[in-house]
């Protein structure tokens, strides 16, 4: 069971998590009681507490964590909406069965040139070690001698190009997504870390997946360390990285790739919500915690590789290794506020009750109450806004129709 757990059983939870008040409020939870509140199936909200109080289901991972339907969800969006393909998300081909997968085969050229890299991923696949290395030649050469192994049941997506590296390695930016509710439709976003590979992006060395992939399983399995800081970094070290380049510029750049992470990933949530029919029950109680991982190009514009719903916090799946502290720490500030978040929208959508005027407002009061509950573990609101020239995307919105895009060079 993930972190010594028994999830199957739900009626044991730790007992520090069984104290009053708010956990955001508590000191740093020990490992056990972090990984409990991770991997929860659903929370009851604390106002009364126990198997009597308000069950607040977690949304199972079918619509977020199967690459296929990820990508589907974003081409759906962007067909309903007139938007540019592949914005915000890579080139990418569902190979779902045998017809698609003969179809990228042939045609994704029309998108890549010989050089170009393209990821198979298994549509269901976590830690990276599940995805393999293809250049746009080989495939090419494949289809032409007939020689084509279909993997069914993946997804192709083809490698960002111009990316923006750290001190010359590629590195992807894992931020978190909380929506405590979706009806009215609330997102919160956390910067999360960045990720970054041990192996330098060199043209001589492109087929080595350790220089491509910045999961810790890869990463360990290519190079041998003891201590995890090289690997997971702050987001300020890419900030400072742009004003030593930039100056002032940097600084400005910065906030422009911030605001295009979190439309990225509002697009992810606008489509995967479109796409699916959601039952009354998860609009009326549904909660996601989610993690993405994002790159971005050197134009600041980002792209959403990967969604995962449970995410696994826990050192003990990381391995024996010493980890840096301030990761230690987010992470237990992170999921201590969103599950206060979650409990309060919750229990107040419940009760259909603004808790702070006494007025019926659902909507303001559910954005208002988590724009109130965010001292603590680094929550930004991003959507519930009403404005239209805030940089937000908005639902129904492309993202070049944002302020902070700038289109690709090239696809």
């Amino acid at each position: 069971a993930n972190c010594r757990l028994n999830m199957g059983n739900s009626t044991s939870p730790p007992r520090i998590l069984l104290l009053p008040g708010r956990l955001s409020k508590q000191q740093t939870l020990v490992d056990y009681a972090v990984c409990f509140l991770w991997f929860l199936e659903r929370l009851y909200s604390r106002a009364t507490g126990g198997a009597k109080g308000l069950a607040l289901p977690r949304l199972g991972k079918g619509p977020w964590d199967d690459k296929a339907n990820l990508i589907k969800s974003l081409a759906a969006y962007h067909s309903n909406h007139s938007c540019t393909p592949f914005s915000g998300y890579p080139v990418s081909f569902a190979l779902s069965d045998r017809a698609s997968c003969m179809e990228w085969y042939f045609n994704q050229t029309k998108w890549a040139d010989p050089s170009t890299l393209w990821f198979v991923k298994q549509r269901h696949g976590s830690l990276g070690k599940h995805i393999s290395l293809n250049l746009s030649s080989e495939v090419s050469a494949n289809a032409r001698d007939r020689q084509v192994q279909c993997p069914i049941q993946s997804v192709a997506s083809k490698e960002v190009p111009n990316l923006l590296l750290l001190d010359g390695k590629k590195f992807d930016n894992r931020i978190y997504l909380l929506i405590p509710s979706l009806d009215p439709l609330i997102v919160l976003f956390n910067k999360g870390h960045l990720r970054v590979s041990m192996v330098k992006k060199v043209e001589r060395d492109r087929m080595n997946l350790a220089a491509h992939i910045t999961n810790l399983v890869v990463q360990e399995e290519a190079t041998f360390f003891n201590d995890t800081s090289s690997v997971f970094r702050e987001v300020d070290v890419l900030r400072r990285q742009l004003i030593n380049q930039q100056g002032a510029s940097g600084v400005r750049d910065f906030q422009r790739l911030q605001h295009n992470i979190q439309n990225a990933a509002l697009q992810v949530v606008y489509a995967v919500t479109e796409f699916y029919n959601t039952s009354e029950q998860a609009k009326e109680k549904g909660w996601a915690l989610l993690a993405v991982d994002v790159v971005v190009d050197s134009d600041m514009n980002s792209f959403v590789l990967d969604v995962n719903s449970k995410p696994n916090p826990s050192p003990q799946f990381w391995g024996k290794k010493l980890h840096p502290q301030w990761i230690l720490d987010d992470r237990s500030s992170l999921i201590r506020s969103a599950v206060d978040i979650i409990q309060e929208v919750g229990f107040w959508k419940k009760l259909q009750y603004h808790p702070f005027n006494g007025t019926l407002h659902p909507e303001r009061q559910a954005t208002e109450l988590s724009s109130r509950s965010l001292t603590q573990g680094g929550w930004q609101l991003i959507s519930g806004s009403t404005k239209s020239d805030d940089g937000r995307l908005h639902r129904g919105q492309c993202l070049g129709e944002t302020s902070t895009h700038v289109p690709p060079a090239s696809l």
